[in-house]
């Protein structure tokens, strides 16, 4: 969405004389990229859900639902602190 708004953007610069047209052709292209990113990432990602459902013995065609508690998640992981001095007890050359 944001691309198109700088696609927009850059073809009115366009219009108006501020910018040259090559402006405009650079966010179309980006645009275009982050679309095949998407792509890309939505693919791999079912391909992920179907590999998981073959390796629990379901059919990989089969919709996987996958449950989290999402707050347990973020509570349980420690701060940069605690991380810190885990580190500088766990191994006593990180301290210098």
């Amino acid at each position: 969405m944001r691309l198109e708004m700088i696609k927009s953007v850059a073809k009115a610069r366009y219009a108006n004389n501020a910018a040259a047209y090559v402006e405009y052709l650079n966010a179309q292209v980006a645009q275009s990229a982050a679309q095949a990113d998407q792509f890309n990432v939505e693919r791999q990602l079912q391909v992920g859900l179907n590999n998981i459902n073959t390796l629990v013995g379901r059919h990989s065609r089969e919709k996987l639902i996958l449950r989290g508690d999402v707050r347990r998640a973020i509570n349980s992981v420690p701060a940069l602190i605690e991380l810190e001095d885990y580190a500088e007890n766990s191994h006593p050359s990180l301290k210098s």
